[in-house]
């Protein structure tokens, strides 16, 4: 790598992570701080004291949790079962089917919010874990299917044909043989589901209500008539950034060899 490339990298590097430095940085300071100083400033919790005192967070990030995992394991499952048919057999129309998953995600997901209120509403889905999830998977599973038939397309047929020569079934090969070995894809897969669940918003803005409300629908109830708790909000952010960091910092060995794995084929 020459050094052209690395000054390149290390400029990205610092565009991405200096708003979220400042943003950490600011959920430390008084208000007179906020805008006026960048490092040199007395540190204080009470910006966190009172976003505790003004929203229930607790409530919020149970919210969160629920849905994003429910949605990254909904949809992983779902999303693989499917990849692998796309990897291994050849069926009708198989390469449409594929465009036509794919097309799926070039949609905007406003365009189709009014027809899925309307469904979702007339099922009894609003405001429930089940029905947002249902919605989110929906939405990821084409994401899923994607990423896991390049990690599929990766591992050797003749792995598989040779468990079938064993006595094993095609379930059975798929389950002990496949799976297995596409484990950092499933990891990768799972996590970028998980945090583009996580950070949904305009999904969550239409289809929760107090008894599902997350964390991204939350943060915005500090902007009011009496003003923007810019130093709550910095808080929350960083609360709600907190674990997705943590997990992808405990889980980057299976991130990065599962982006690599899946590039082996297309």
């Amino acid at each position: 790598m020459s050094r052209k490339t690395e000054g390149i990298i290390i400029i990205l590097v610092v565009l991405f992570i200096a708003p979220v430095i400042q943003m950490v940085l600011m959920s430390f300071k008084q208000p007179l701080d906020l805008f006026s100083t960048f490092l040199f400033f007395k540190p204080t919790g009470a910006n966190y004291v009172d976003l505790f005192s003004r929203l229930n967070l607790t409530y919020f990030f149970k919210n969160s949790i629920i849905i994003a995992s429910g949605t990254a394991v909904l949809s992983v499952i779902l999303g693989a079962v499917a990849a692998y048919s796309f990897a291994r057999y050849n069926f009708p129309m198989r390469k449409f089917l594929l465009f036509m998953v794919l097309f799926s995600r070039m949609l905007p997901p406003v365009a189709g919010v009014v027809p899925l209120f309307l469904v979702m509403r007339r099922l009894g889905f609003t405001d429930t874990y089940g029905g947002i999830i249902l919605l989110y998977t929906a939405f990821q599973t084409p994401f899923v299917i994607w990423m896991m038939r390049g990690f599929f397309l990766s591992i050797p047929r003749e792995l598989e044909e040779a468990a079938v020569i064993d006595g094993c079934s095609r379930l059975t090969a798929f389950l002990r043989i496949t799976l297995p070995l596409s484990r950092p894809g499933l990891a990768a897969t799972s996590i970028f589901a998980f945090t583009l669940s996580w950070n949904e918003f305009l999904f969550a803005l239409i289809f929760t209500g107090t008894n599902t409300k997350t964390i991204p629908v939350a943060v915005p109830e500090l902007i009011g008539e009496m003003g923007i708790f810019w130093g709550q909000i910095c808080a929350a952010g960083t609360l709600a950034v907190l674990p997705i960091f943590i997990f992808s910092f405990l889980a980057q060995k299976q991130l990065i060899s599962g982006l690599t794995f899946g590039a082996v084929k297309g």
